[in-house]
């Protein structure tokens, strides 16, 4: 998975004839339309193979805590654990605060996910946003027994397993404040995708779509998957291309609302 020095290595200077692949942050997108003097790539010009699925993060709280759902964080003050300005644990939750009313105190600064889950763990922080995919992996037997419980899910639309948990761009109480909110969510259906650099050949594209599509169907590697606790809900190269173009064409004046949200 790439940080943003990677992916403009990856941009920039890598081999365009298929050799080359990148597993992408669905925050590159939206990081490079909301703080563009901090990126030294072109996400419009990346070339998408396939997603294994999509990034839907989850707000999470402890069952116990004193938060609900996400109308309790419309009311009292919250703590939000946050890597930094560049990640979804801070992104979402600012974009939550400006658009719907929250009131997340968000603390930055830990050190990766692991930093912020410990303190989500010790009761340091009241919430923590992560993919659910993750949430599946890391803490099976907490939402079997219900000791964590979501209130807030980020996505263009809800997910499976998580039919009565509100989307965030469902709290939108105004037409702009949700189409901001459209913007910012349509990073999940990027998902962790595997991109190439700009430039590969449409035949050798072709191909890597094809492996990727195989490799979603392939009995050994679902089966791993499922012993691993990974989902695989997989999203084809060509839609990914078609939310990536639909994000670049966000009008101006969304994108100034958004980025005043996340300073």
């Amino acid at each position: 998975l790439t940080c943003a020095p990677t992916t403009a290595r990856v941009s920039n200077a890598a081999a365009t004839d298929g050799s080359i692949v990148a597993l992408l942050s669905e925050m590159t997108v939206p990081t490079q339309l909301l703080r563009p003097k901090a990126v030294k790539y072109d996400a419009s010009k990346f070339v998408w193979v396939g997603a294994i699925t999509p990034v839907t993060p989850v707000f999470m709280v402890h069952a116990h805590g004193p938060i609900k759902s996400i109308q309790d964080v419309m009311k009292r003050q919250t703590l939000h654990g946050s890597t930094g300005k560049g990640s979804q644990t801070y992104v979402m939750p600012s974009m939550m605060n400006a658009f719907i009313g929250t009131k997340f105190k968000i603390i930055r600064g830990y050190n990766g996910s692991a930093g912020v889950g410990l303190a989500f763990e010790q009761r340091e922080i009241e919430s923590q946003s992560a993919a659910w995919s993750s949430w599946l992996a890391s803490k099976p037997e907490e939402i079997k027994t219900r000791a964590i419980v979501p209130i807030a899910q980020v996505g263009l639309k809800r997910d499976a397993d998580l039919p009565d948990v509100p989307l965030i761009l469902e709290l939108a109480r105004t037409e702009e404040a949700k189409r901001v909110l459209r913007f910012i969510s349509a990073s999940g259906a990027i998902g962790r995708s595997i991109s190439t650099p700009p430039g590969v050949p449409k035949a050798r594209l072709a191909a890597l779509r094809a492996a990727f599509d195989a490799t979603m169907k392939d009995p050994a590697f679902l089966a791993d998957a499922k012993k691993q606790h990974a989902r695989v809900n997989p999203v084809g190269g060509a839609e990914i291309q078609q939310v990536v173009e639909e994000m670049f064409a966000t009008p101006p004046a969304l994108l100034a609302k958004a980025r005043a949200a996340v300073k």
